[in-house]
Protein backbone atom coordinates (compact mmCIF):
# COMPACT_ATOMS: atom_id res chain seq x y z
CA UNK A 1 0.00 0.00 0.00
CA UNK A 2 1.35 3.22 -0.80
CA UNK A 3 2.40 5.98 1.39
CA UNK A 4 -0.57 8.65 1.51
CA UNK A 5 0.84 11.54 3.27
CA UNK A 6 -2.39 12.29 4.82
CA UNK A 7 -2.97 15.72 6.40
CA UNK A 8 -5.80 16.86 7.95
CA UNK A 9 -8.34 19.28 6.13
CA UNK A 10 -8.43 22.81 6.58
CA UNK A 11 -11.05 24.92 6.68
CA UNK A 12 -9.63 26.25 2.89
CA UNK A 13 -8.64 22.99 1.35
CA UNK A 14 -12.25 23.08 0.05
CA UNK A 15 -12.86 25.89 -1.39
CA UNK A 16 -9.23 26.35 -3.37
CA UNK A 17 -10.58 22.50 -4.48
CA UNK A 18 -13.69 24.73 -5.75
CA UNK A 19 -11.64 27.63 -7.40
CA UNK A 20 -9.39 24.91 -8.59
CA UNK A 21 -12.13 22.90 -10.07
CA UNK A 22 -13.36 25.74 -12.82
CA UNK A 23 -13.00 25.29 -15.85
CA UNK A 24 -12.32 29.09 -17.00
CA UNK A 25 -9.27 28.56 -14.09
CA UNK A 26 -7.70 25.64 -15.63
CA UNK A 27 -7.70 27.00 -19.03
CA UNK A 28 -6.42 30.12 -18.01
CA UNK A 29 -3.71 28.47 -15.52
CA UNK A 30 -2.27 26.10 -18.90
CA UNK A 31 -2.47 29.04 -21.66
CA UNK A 32 -0.67 31.24 -18.99
CA UNK A 33 1.60 29.15 -16.64
CA UNK A 34 2.13 26.15 -18.91
CA UNK A 35 3.12 27.06 -22.25
CA UNK A 36 6.31 26.38 -22.30
CA UNK A 37 5.08 23.03 -21.98
CA UNK A 38 1.72 22.22 -24.15
CA UNK A 39 2.34 25.87 -26.65
CA UNK A 40 -1.18 26.02 -28.15
CA UNK A 41 -1.40 22.74 -28.77
CA UNK A 42 -4.53 22.03 -26.86
CA UNK A 43 -7.93 22.12 -27.87
CA UNK A 44 -8.72 24.08 -23.93
CA UNK A 45 -12.73 23.72 -25.36
CA UNK A 46 -12.73 20.21 -24.73
CA UNK A 47 -11.46 20.51 -20.83
CA UNK A 48 -13.14 18.01 -18.65
CA UNK A 49 -12.63 16.84 -15.17
CA UNK A 50 -11.95 13.37 -14.66
CA UNK A 51 -13.01 11.71 -10.82
CA UNK A 52 -9.86 10.88 -9.83
CA UNK A 53 -11.29 7.79 -7.32
CA UNK A 54 -12.81 6.38 -10.40
CA UNK A 55 -9.54 6.28 -12.54
CA UNK A 56 -7.16 4.18 -9.93
CA UNK A 57 -8.22 2.77 -6.42
CA UNK A 58 -4.49 4.37 -5.07
CA UNK A 59 -5.58 7.84 -6.19
CA UNK A 60 -8.08 8.15 -3.26
CA UNK A 61 -5.13 8.93 -0.70
CA UNK A 62 -5.14 12.33 -2.18
CA UNK A 63 -8.73 14.03 -2.34
CA UNK A 64 -6.50 17.51 -2.68
CA UNK A 65 -5.38 16.76 -6.65
CA UNK A 66 -7.49 16.90 -9.74
CA UNK A 67 -6.98 15.90 -12.94
CA UNK A 68 -8.43 17.16 -15.94
CA UNK A 69 -8.85 15.86 -19.48
CA UNK A 70 -8.20 18.11 -22.88
CA UNK A 71 -7.98 16.88 -26.40
CA UNK A 72 -5.03 17.89 -28.64
CA UNK A 73 -4.76 19.69 -31.64
CA UNK A 74 -3.78 16.63 -33.59
CA UNK A 75 -6.93 14.61 -32.04
CA UNK A 76 -4.80 13.12 -29.13
CA UNK A 77 -5.33 13.46 -25.56
CA UNK A 78 -3.61 14.76 -22.42
CA UNK A 79 -4.13 14.53 -18.82
CA UNK A 80 -2.93 17.24 -16.50
CA UNK A 81 -2.71 16.44 -13.01
CA UNK A 82 -2.94 19.06 -10.90
CA UNK A 83 -1.72 18.65 -7.12
CA UNK A 84 -3.03 21.60 -5.12
CA UNK A 85 -0.11 21.65 -2.23
CA UNK A 86 -1.26 23.88 0.42
CA UNK A 87 1.40 22.68 3.21
CA UNK A 88 3.44 25.91 4.30
CA UNK A 89 7.00 24.37 3.78
CA UNK A 90 8.26 22.47 0.81
CA UNK A 91 8.59 18.47 1.35
CA UNK A 92 11.35 17.16 -0.38
CA UNK A 93 9.38 13.91 -1.70
CA UNK A 94 7.27 15.60 -4.02
CA UNK A 95 9.23 14.08 -7.00
CA UNK A 96 8.81 10.83 -5.75
CA UNK A 97 4.85 11.65 -4.54
CA UNK A 98 4.24 13.13 -7.86
CA UNK A 99 5.40 9.97 -9.77
CA UNK A 100 3.86 7.30 -7.14
CA UNK A 101 0.77 9.35 -8.10
CA UNK A 102 1.25 9.24 -11.66
CA UNK A 103 1.96 5.81 -12.06
CA UNK A 104 -1.17 4.72 -10.07
CA UNK A 105 -3.22 6.93 -12.69
CA UNK A 106 -1.80 4.72 -15.32
CA UNK A 107 -2.10 1.74 -13.62
CA UNK A 108 -5.96 2.62 -13.66
CA UNK A 109 -5.97 3.53 -17.30
CA UNK A 110 -4.46 0.04 -17.92
CA UNK A 111 -8.36 -1.63 -17.46
CA UNK A 112 -9.58 0.23 -20.45
CA UNK A 113 -10.10 -1.24 -23.60
CA UNK A 114 -8.63 1.67 -25.82
CA UNK A 115 -5.56 1.77 -24.03
CA UNK A 116 -5.14 -2.48 -24.06
CA UNK A 117 -5.77 -2.43 -27.96
CA UNK A 118 -3.35 0.71 -28.80
CA UNK A 119 -0.84 -0.73 -25.96
CA UNK A 120 0.75 3.62 -25.74
CA UNK A 121 -0.20 5.38 -22.73
CA UNK A 122 -1.22 9.09 -23.16
CA UNK A 123 0.72 11.94 -21.69
CA UNK A 124 0.30 13.77 -18.20
CA UNK A 125 1.17 17.15 -17.46
CA UNK A 126 2.05 16.74 -13.45
CA UNK A 127 1.22 20.25 -12.11
CA UNK A 128 2.46 21.09 -8.46
CA UNK A 129 0.65 24.55 -6.99
CA UNK A 130 2.17 25.66 -4.11
CA UNK A 131 1.57 28.70 -2.04
CA UNK A 132 3.89 28.60 1.33
CA UNK A 133 5.65 31.60 2.43
CA UNK A 134 9.22 30.28 1.97
CA UNK A 135 10.53 29.51 -1.48
CA UNK A 136 10.26 25.62 -2.85
CA UNK A 137 13.69 24.46 -2.86
CA UNK A 138 12.62 20.76 -3.67
CA UNK A 139 13.83 18.97 -6.87
CA UNK A 140 11.29 19.36 -9.57
CA UNK A 141 12.59 16.06 -10.91
CA UNK A 142 12.40 13.18 -8.83
CA UNK A 143 15.79 11.45 -10.98
CA UNK A 144 17.36 14.29 -8.84
CA UNK A 145 16.46 12.87 -5.66
CA UNK A 146 18.28 9.45 -6.77
CA UNK A 147 22.00 8.27 -5.42
CA UNK A 148 24.83 8.51 -8.09
CA UNK A 149 27.51 6.33 -6.72
CA UNK A 150 27.71 3.88 -9.40
CA UNK A 151 27.88 6.50 -12.98
CA UNK A 152 26.99 3.27 -15.19
CA UNK A 153 23.04 2.79 -13.28
CA UNK A 154 22.18 6.89 -14.23
CA UNK A 155 20.33 5.84 -17.28
CA UNK A 156 18.71 3.47 -15.76
CA UNK A 157 17.06 5.49 -13.17
CA UNK A 158 13.84 7.03 -13.25
CA UNK A 159 12.92 10.11 -14.44
CA UNK A 160 9.75 12.33 -14.13
CA UNK A 161 9.41 16.30 -13.70
CA UNK A 162 6.30 17.95 -12.62
CA UNK A 163 5.62 21.74 -13.32
CA UNK A 164 6.08 23.64 -10.25
CA UNK A 165 3.46 26.70 -9.99
CA UNK A 166 4.44 29.27 -7.18
CA UNK A 167 1.81 31.48 -6.22
CA UNK A 168 3.74 33.55 -4.04
CA UNK A 169 6.50 34.29 -6.74
CA UNK A 170 5.52 33.60 -10.07
CA UNK A 171 6.14 36.56 -12.49
CA UNK A 172 2.92 38.58 -13.14
CA UNK A 173 1.56 38.05 -16.50
CA UNK A 174 0.50 40.94 -19.47
CA UNK A 175 -2.96 42.01 -17.87
CA UNK A 176 -4.28 42.12 -21.78
CA UNK A 177 -4.97 38.56 -21.49
CA UNK A 178 -7.16 38.36 -18.56
CA UNK A 179 -5.88 36.04 -17.33
CA UNK A 180 -7.89 34.98 -14.30
CA UNK A 181 -5.32 31.99 -12.78
CA UNK A 182 -2.99 35.22 -12.56
CA UNK A 183 -5.39 37.13 -11.24
CA UNK A 184 -5.47 34.62 -8.35
CA UNK A 185 -2.08 34.34 -8.12
CA UNK A 186 -1.88 38.32 -7.67
CA UNK A 187 -4.42 38.37 -5.27
CA UNK A 188 -2.60 36.24 -3.36
CA UNK A 189 0.19 38.68 -3.13
CA UNK A 190 -1.93 41.89 -2.41
CA UNK A 191 -0.37 43.91 0.30
CA UNK A 192 -2.84 45.81 0.75
CA UNK A 193 -7.29 45.87 0.54
CA UNK A 194 -6.39 48.83 -2.11
CA UNK A 195 -4.47 46.50 -3.98
CA UNK A 196 -7.01 43.52 -3.85
CA UNK A 197 -9.79 46.26 -4.52
CA UNK A 198 -8.15 47.11 -7.74
CA UNK A 199 -8.14 43.50 -8.74
CA UNK A 200 -11.26 42.42 -8.23
CA UNK A 201 -12.55 45.45 -10.39
CA UNK A 202 -10.23 43.76 -13.15
CA UNK A 203 -11.71 40.39 -12.57
CA UNK A 204 -15.35 42.02 -12.98
CA UNK A 205 -14.49 43.42 -16.04
CA UNK A 206 -13.02 39.93 -17.44
CA UNK A 207 -16.27 38.11 -15.86
CA UNK A 208 -18.83 40.46 -16.64
CA UNK A 209 -21.32 37.99 -18.87
CA UNK A 210 -23.76 35.88 -17.19
CA UNK A 211 -22.01 32.84 -18.25
CA UNK A 212 -19.06 33.61 -15.63
CA UNK A 213 -21.85 33.81 -12.87
CA UNK A 214 -20.89 30.82 -11.21
CA UNK A 215 -17.31 31.38 -10.84
CA UNK A 216 -17.68 34.88 -9.28
CA UNK A 217 -19.44 33.73 -6.87
CA UNK A 218 -16.38 30.87 -6.48
CA UNK A 219 -14.07 33.43 -6.59
CA UNK A 220 -16.17 35.77 -3.94
CA UNK A 221 -16.04 32.86 -1.31
CA UNK A 222 -12.56 32.38 -1.75
CA UNK A 223 -11.44 35.80 -1.59
CA UNK A 224 -13.60 36.15 2.05
CA UNK A 225 -12.46 32.92 3.22
CA UNK A 226 -8.79 32.35 2.07
CA UNK A 227 -7.64 36.34 1.58
CA UNK A 228 -9.65 38.25 4.79
CA UNK A 229 -7.46 39.22 7.35
CA UNK A 230 -7.51 37.72 10.67
CA UNK A 231 -9.73 39.09 12.89
CA UNK A 232 -11.22 41.33 10.09
CA UNK A 233 -14.97 41.43 10.76
CA UNK A 234 -17.32 43.75 7.57
CA UNK A 235 -19.80 45.54 8.58
CA UNK A 236 -22.28 44.06 6.82
CA UNK A 237 -21.57 39.99 5.68
CA UNK A 238 -21.86 39.23 2.43
CA UNK A 239 -24.66 36.87 1.13
CA UNK A 240 -23.83 33.28 0.27
CA UNK A 241 -24.60 33.74 -3.33
CA UNK A 242 -22.86 37.30 -3.76
CA UNK A 243 -20.55 37.57 -6.64
CA UNK A 244 -17.76 40.41 -7.27
CA UNK A 245 -19.84 43.91 -7.80
CA UNK A 246 -21.31 43.09 -4.34
CA UNK A 247 -17.62 42.03 -2.63
CA UNK A 248 -16.36 45.07 -4.34
CA UNK A 249 -18.93 47.90 -2.95
CA UNK A 250 -18.33 46.19 -0.04
CA UNK A 251 -14.15 46.54 0.09
CA UNK A 252 -15.04 49.90 -1.52
CA UNK A 253 -17.20 51.19 1.48
CA UNK A 254 -14.29 49.16 4.04
CA UNK A 255 -11.40 51.45 2.32
CA UNK A 256 -13.17 54.80 2.79
CA UNK A 257 -13.45 53.83 6.63
CA UNK A 258 -10.41 51.97 7.00
CA UNK A 259 -8.00 54.23 7.93
CA UNK A 260 -10.49 56.42 10.63
CA UNK A 261 -11.45 53.16 12.05
CA UNK A 262 -7.69 52.85 12.47
CA UNK A 263 -7.24 56.02 13.53
CA UNK A 264 -9.93 55.57 16.02
CA UNK A 265 -8.51 51.84 17.63
CA UNK A 266 -5.01 53.19 17.90
CA UNK A 267 -6.51 56.75 19.79
CA UNK A 268 -8.34 54.41 21.76
CA UNK A 269 -5.45 52.59 22.83
CA UNK A 270 -3.52 55.46 23.97
CA UNK A 271 -6.10 56.90 25.93
CA UNK A 272 -6.07 53.40 27.56
CA UNK A 273 -2.28 52.96 27.59
CA UNK A 274 -2.53 56.53 29.31
CA UNK A 275 -1.09 58.16 26.29
CA UNK A 276 -1.74 61.56 24.83
CA UNK A 277 -3.54 62.37 21.55
CA UNK A 278 -1.17 63.11 19.78
CA UNK A 279 1.18 59.93 20.57
CA UNK A 280 -2.11 58.06 19.77
CA UNK A 281 -2.26 59.30 16.25
CA UNK A 282 1.60 59.14 16.17
CA UNK A 283 1.23 55.28 16.57
CA UNK A 284 -1.43 55.31 13.11
CA UNK A 285 1.78 57.15 11.39
CA UNK A 286 4.66 55.15 12.45
CA UNK A 287 2.04 52.11 11.03
CA UNK A 288 1.57 53.63 8.02
CA UNK A 289 5.41 54.47 7.84
CA UNK A 290 6.08 51.03 8.49
CA UNK A 291 3.91 49.49 5.65
CA UNK A 292 5.34 51.62 2.85
CA UNK A 293 9.05 50.75 4.15
CA UNK A 294 7.61 47.19 3.75
CA UNK A 295 6.83 47.48 0.26
CA UNK A 296 9.63 49.43 -0.62
CA UNK A 297 12.24 46.71 0.90
CA UNK A 298 10.07 44.23 -1.53
CA UNK A 299 10.13 46.46 -4.62
CA UNK A 300 14.27 46.66 -4.04
CA UNK A 301 14.87 42.91 -3.58
CA UNK A 302 12.63 42.48 -7.07
CA UNK A 303 14.80 45.14 -8.88
CA UNK A 304 18.00 43.50 -7.28
CA UNK A 305 17.10 40.00 -8.63
CA UNK A 306 16.48 41.87 -11.88
CA UNK A 307 18.23 44.41 -12.93
CA UNK A 308 21.11 43.80 -10.08
CA UNK A 309 22.83 45.29 -7.03
CA UNK A 310 23.85 49.09 -8.64
CA UNK A 311 20.07 49.31 -9.94
CA UNK A 312 18.60 47.88 -6.45
CA UNK A 313 20.80 50.39 -4.68
CA UNK A 314 19.26 53.50 -6.14
CA UNK A 315 16.32 52.51 -6.63
CA UNK A 316 16.11 52.15 -2.52
CA UNK A 317 17.75 55.87 -2.84
CA UNK A 318 14.97 57.50 -4.89
CA UNK A 319 12.13 55.65 -2.38
CA UNK A 320 13.67 56.26 0.91
CA UNK A 321 11.21 58.98 1.35
CA UNK A 322 8.09 57.82 -0.70
CA UNK A 323 5.42 57.50 1.38
CA UNK A 324 2.21 57.19 -1.19
CA UNK A 325 0.93 54.21 -1.57
CA UNK A 326 0.03 54.86 -5.14
CA UNK A 327 3.53 55.97 -5.61
CA UNK A 328 4.95 52.64 -4.77
CA UNK A 329 2.35 51.04 -6.43
CA UNK A 330 3.52 53.05 -9.59
CA UNK A 331 7.20 51.93 -8.78
CA UNK A 332 5.63 48.34 -8.64
CA UNK A 333 4.42 48.73 -12.35
CA UNK A 334 7.52 50.41 -13.57
CA UNK A 335 9.58 47.34 -11.95
CA UNK A 336 7.26 44.90 -14.25
CA UNK A 337 7.55 46.57 -17.43
CA UNK A 338 10.61 48.30 -17.93
CA UNK A 339 13.43 46.24 -19.21
CA UNK A 340 16.46 47.86 -18.24
CA UNK A 341 17.59 49.25 -14.74
CA UNK A 342 18.17 52.70 -16.39
CA UNK A 343 15.00 52.64 -17.73
CA UNK A 344 13.58 51.64 -14.20
CA UNK A 345 15.28 54.59 -12.69
CA UNK A 346 14.78 57.53 -14.96
CA UNK A 347 10.83 56.51 -14.70
CA UNK A 348 11.02 56.51 -11.05
CA UNK A 349 12.30 59.56 -11.00
CA UNK A 350 9.30 61.41 -13.10
CA UNK A 351 6.75 59.89 -10.30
Amino acid sequence: MPETHARPETDHDGIYRLLFGEPRVIEDLLRGFASSAVGNLLDLASLKQVAARHVSEGLRQSENDMIWEVRTRQGGRLYVYVMLEFQSSPDWTMPLRMANYVGQFYRGLLARSEIRQLRRLPQVLPIVIYSGKGAWPAAEEVHELIDRTLPGLVPYSLHMRYLLVDTLRSPGLNRALHNVADSVFRLLRAETLADGEAEVRLLREWLAGEEWAGLQRVLTRWIMKVLAPAGWQPEEALAENAGLAELSAMLEGEMRTWEDNFREAAEAKGRAQGLTEGRAQGLTEGRVQGLAQGRTELLVKMARRKFGEVSAAEMATLLKTVQSGEALEAAGELLLTCHSGEELLSRIREI
